[in-house]
């Protein structure tokens, strides 16, 4: 699991990354929905800039790092953690809390800048966690925890959850740090965590940060609740985030996951296809230059020339041995050296005499190719030459007598420079001897060093054996190279192939850079990422368009209610007519409206004869139906722009707009004449008195009303059921 864990590194940043930018996303909404709560903005910018930069960690695990990337992303989480502690600092003040001034910022980033002075880049890092991260989170924390003793309900839980994640998360990231040079960091650190626990910081920090962002966002929902007294918005939102949340993290944790994990095996794949086919061309290469060599040593030791001189033979015999030395080294490729000893291990005859190198005359009973040669076996043996010291391939092979006694040692030198020269189209090979010792090698700045560790016992025998000379003792690894492992390289991770070659213990390690497995994860985690950002738009789009249709729906319903009440405050409820209130506005806006455009306007006042006796008569009932029949039978014989109104009892008023008296009283009696000709359910017939009066210079509207009262009165005691015209009745009779 901690394997797995180690290999999911990439997409455990990008989840990590993303939960931060979505945290940004939903401080931008509660800084429109809580504008007096805490800074918002600090946090969101938080969010934004410590998502990009895991995103950027992301990059550089994918990619490759350098220096100066490096250097960018200490610079871009130093400046996150500062908005961190910066929304602490400033939210416990708004919360009526006490916290230091923005001075407290320049001596820890001095203090920061100091310690990658001093320690590099990885202690600057851990200084920034230490100062910044672990006391913002805590802070932050503190804060949401100050926030949620002054609310209630489920808004005061989630404001608690969001404080306990971001102290939880501030632990996370200001104590387990990258290992630096110092106390605590180099005891508690990214490396001790993960083999305590099995599982990186990173995937820890990601799983707070998605708790964060769950609480933040619940407790944003309840923000935008309160300023929504809807309950279908509250079913609906929480519907709408339910199916928006779960494809999202089945998607982006599982298919995306799945995609991403699909897409490197493929191309892990075809990596390990391409060092297995490098590591057989690179053995199949050395066995064929060595089992040159290995069979040249057999021809030369069963040669009839080279007895004479092993037995003692003069100058003659010896220059026998002699010719057989340089046939066999032509065979064997005519770089090398081929030679004879005797039983003691001195040399007798050689294809490289006459030289400053010769061999001639020199012991090597120490080679152990010579030692197992006089026991009987063929050997090899990968060694530094003694007198050159050029790295050569030994092969050997048991020179013996007619009885089959060994008697001496037939050996040939096939120099190494040339095979590793023809094997430099593989980059990062490395022919290792089985304690891991480089004795071949595509970096020529590796060669004599281990790869692994050796023991002290080994590091004895291989330094007093002089088979490498003086070895380079400096371990890059911690542990011994097995096939198809992923190992850290001077800095850069690679993945290792190993494969044995036919002689006992020696291999060959094969390095790759797994850039086109990042690049295909990367690829995945692109298509995951695209998946993330339409899911939440969608769902950001689902959220922004029900939030419209609720509030439209509310808007509709206010503007309801609204008309409802104007017709209530402007309506006779009995007849449905303008009540005198509204008659009253209708009548002063005219009257304005005539006195600026100077057009005419009258006033006709009318009510029901003998309306008492109908009410003794007939009930209160049956006076309203008159009431209601001859508000209707007025509404329909006048004019659109005409206003008809209840004045009070049975008395009704009709304003006439851009009507003198004549066509007012014309108007009337038109009316007179309907009503009386009508009949009212049981009450029968009803007649009606009118008065009318024309807007006049100096009028007011208490004057105009007045003498249209007083001709109506006129009308009643000249026997009723008659339209009186105040200025003149000659001129109402005339109209009539």
């Amino acid at each position: 699991m901690a394997e797995f864990l180690r290999a999911q590194l990439d997409f455990i940043f990008f989840f990590y990354g993303l939960a931060f930018i979505l945290l940004g996303a939903a401080c931008i909404t509660l800084k429109n929905h809580d504008k007096e709560g805490l800074p918002w903005r600090l946090l969101a910018s938080f969010g934004i800039a410590h998502g990009m930069n895991e995103w950027l960690d992301l990059f550089a695990l994918s990619i490759g790092d350098s220096p100066a990337f490096s250097l960018v992303r200490l610079v871009v989480m130093t400046a996150s953690y500062v908005l961190l502690a910066e929304f602490a600092r400033l939210g416990t003040i708004r919360l009526g809390g006490k916290a230091p001034g923005r001075w407290i910022y320049a001596p820890l980033v001095l203090l920061i800048a100091l310690a990658g002075f001093i320690g590099g880049l990885n202690a600057a890092n851990a200084v920034a966690r230490y100062t910044l991260g672990l006391p913002g989170g805590m802070g932050a924390g503190l804060a949401f925890a100050m926030l949620s003793r002054r609310l209630s309900g489920s808004e005061g839980r989630w404001a608690a959850s969001a404080g306990a994640a971001l102290a939880l998360y501030g632990i996370a990231a200001g104590v387990i740090v990258p290992a630096a040079p110092f106390w605590p960091a180099a005891v508690l650190n990214y490396d001790t965590f993960f083999r305590a626990t099995a599982m990186p910081i990173q995937f820890l920090c990601g799983l707070l940060a998605c708790w964060i962002v769950f609480s933040l966002w619940s407790f944003g929902q309840q923000k935008i609740l309160q300023g929504i007294a809807s309950s279908v918005y509250v079913s609906k939102l929480y519907n709408r985030s339910v199916w928006t949340f779960v494809p999202l993290l089945v998607g982006m944790l599982g298919l995306g996951w799945g995609l991403t994990e699909h897409l490197g095996q493929m191309s892990q794949q075809g990596m390990q296809s391409d060092v297995k086919e490098r590591l057989v061309l690179l053995v199949n290469r050395l066995y064929i230059e060595t089992a040159a060599a290995d069979n040249v040593a057999k021809s030369m030791a069963g040669s009839p020339w080279l007895l004479p001189v092993l037995s003692g033979g003069g100058e003659r015999e010896r220059g026998e041995a002699n010719m057989v030395m340089d046939q066999g080294n032509v065979a064997a490729g005519g770089k090398g050296i081929a030679y004879l000893m005797d039983g003691s291990g001195t040399v007798l005859a050689s294809s490289n005499r006459g030289k400053s190198d010769s061999l001639m005359g020199k012991n090597y009973s120490f080679r152990p190719y010579f030692q197992r040669a006089m026991k009987g076996e063929a050997a090899y043996y990968y060694a530094l030459g003694v007198t050159t010291g050029e790295r050569g391939y030994y092969a050997s092979h048991p020179v013996r007598d007619q009885a089959g006694r060994v008697v001496g040692v037939a050996v040939v030198k096939k120099p190494l420079d040339s095979i590793e020269s023809s094997l430099k189209q593989v980059e990062h090979f490395f022919l290792v001897d089985p304690h891991g010792v480089v004795f071949l090698a595509s970096v020529p700045d590796m060669l004599f060093k281990t790869l692994w560790p050796l023991s002290a016992e080994a590091q004895r025998a291989l330094e007093g054996s002089r088979q490498f000379g003086s070895l380079r003792y400096a371990p890059l690894l911690d542990r011994e190279i097995v096939d198809g492992t992923t190992i850290t390289f001077k800095g850069q991770p690679y993945y290792a192939g190993r494969r044995y070659t036919s002689h006992d213990g020696w291999s060959f390690v094969v390095l790759r850079e797994p850039g086109a497995v990042a690049a295909s994860r990367l690829f995945g985690i692109t298509i995951t990422l695209l998946f993330a950002v339409m899911t939440i738009i969608y769902f950001l789009r689902m959220e922004w368009m029900l939030h419209d249709k609720i509030m439209l729906e509310q808007r509709l319903e206010l503007e309801e209610q609204t008309r409802k009440l104007d017709f209530q405050a402007t309506t006779d409820p009995l007849t449905g007519v303008f009540n005198r209130l509204k008659f009253n506005q209708e009548l002063a806006a005219w009257i304005a409206r005539s006195l600026r455009y100077k057009t005419p306007l009258a006033l006709v006042m009318y009510d029901i004869d003998h309306f008492k006796s109908v009410n003794d008569a007939y009930g209160h009932q049956a006076g309203d139906q008159v009431l209601v029949d001859i508000s209707r039978i007025a509404a329909g014989h006048i004019r659109e722009t005409d206003v008809l109104a209840r004045w009070g009892g049975e008395e009704f008023m009709i304003l006439a707009p851009n009507c003198d008296s004549r066509q007012a009283c014309r108007l009337a009696e038109k009316l007179r004449r309907h009503i009386e000709k009508s009949v009212f359910g049981k009450v029968g017939t009803v007649t009606c008195s009118f008065g009318v009066a024309q807007f006049q210079d100096g009028d007011t509207a208490e004057t105009l009303t007045a003498r249209a009262d007083a001709a109506m009165y006129e009308a009643k005691q000249r026997g009723r059921n008659l339209v009186a015209c105040h200025e003149s009745a000659a001129s109402c009779r005339a109209a009539s």
